[in-house]
């Protein structure tokens, strides 16, 4: 028991050492480093959401903060179909591909993952879009039909953030995540915050003021979207090559998997 927690107290040494030095070399530098990245953009989304949801809920109050977290509930259970896994595959077969040294055969696969995240934001937004009145009137009866409108726009930019996500990501690129998250968090509280003073300084309805704060957030994704999009290396991926039969049935395989563990998910999270 003792030398197993002189071997972990040495190995923490280590890693500390190492952030301080800034030694980020080999495969276990590079480890620490993504690490510490990791640990950094989680944090400033947890500290971000934080005051977002404080400044929010003073703006709103009570009833209306309620119809807002009612709207984006049900925009999240529609977005959640236009994932279903992808980025989690995204990240398994293009980081095996890169690390192997196939970087044409990594450039198939992203190209191939990126056909079908389109398609199925499309189904996503067109889905929300025919059913946002009827969801909206008939089926909670409050006014939130502009705000899962505007939906359709937050869903397209947050599918396509976190796609270039999962590809830096699967590059080993966590630092342009950390700087897009920075980013994201000032520009939504920015932005929202506005939305909400505006609405309130004129009068606006709640159904106008609803949609001000989800086009506010598609702005801050979209930002955010263009950031990451103007920091890819689309070099390393500028050649094309076909994938196979069987490599598209292993993705399909996966993504049979990760659907299950998607919906599952978005069922327990925001059925309440």
């Amino acid at each position: 028991m003792n030398n197993f927690l002189g071997e972990e107290k040495n190995e923490i040494k280590e890693i500390l050492r190492r952030i301080r030095k800034k030694d980020f070399s080999g495969n276990s530098g590079q480890a620490i480093k993504n690490s510490v990245y990791q640990f950094s953009t989680s944090f400033i989304s947890k500290l971000g959401s934080l005051i977002f949801t404080i400044i929010l809920a003073r703006l709103l109050l009570p009833e209306l903060f309620g119809l807002y977290s009612l709207a984006l509930s049900v925009i999240l259970m529609f977005a959640v179909f236009s994932e279903l896994g992808i980025s989690s595959a995204l990240i398994k077969f293009v980081s095996s591909e890169l690390g192997k040294g196939n970087e044409k055969t990594a450039s198939a696969y992203l190209n191939y993952f990126m056909k079908i995240k389109l398609f199925f934001i499309f189904i996503s937004t067109i889905i929300l879009g025919t059913f946002a009145n009827f969801v909206a009137n008939t089926i909670y009866q409050k006014p939130i039909f502009l705000a899962l409108f505007a939906g359709i726009f937050y869903i397209l930019f947050i599918e396509l953030t976190g796609f270039l996500e999962s590809t830096f990501q699967a590059s080993n690129n966590f630092r342009k995540i950390f700087y897009k998250e920075i980013l994201l968090q000032v520009l939504r509280i920015t932005f929202v915050s506005v939305a909400v003073i505006l609405s309130l300084k004129y009068l606006l309805s709640q159904e106008i003021t609803l949609m001000m704060i989800i086009v506010g957030l598609s702005l801050a994704l979209f930002f955010s979207f263009f950031f990451l999009l103007f920091n890819l290396k689309r070099k390393k991926y500028s050649d094309k090559l076909k994938l196979s039969k069987e490599q598209k049935q292993q993705i399909k395989k996966f993504l049979i998997f990760t659907s299950v563990i998607a919906l599952s998910g978005v069922f327990f999270s925001y059925i309440d």
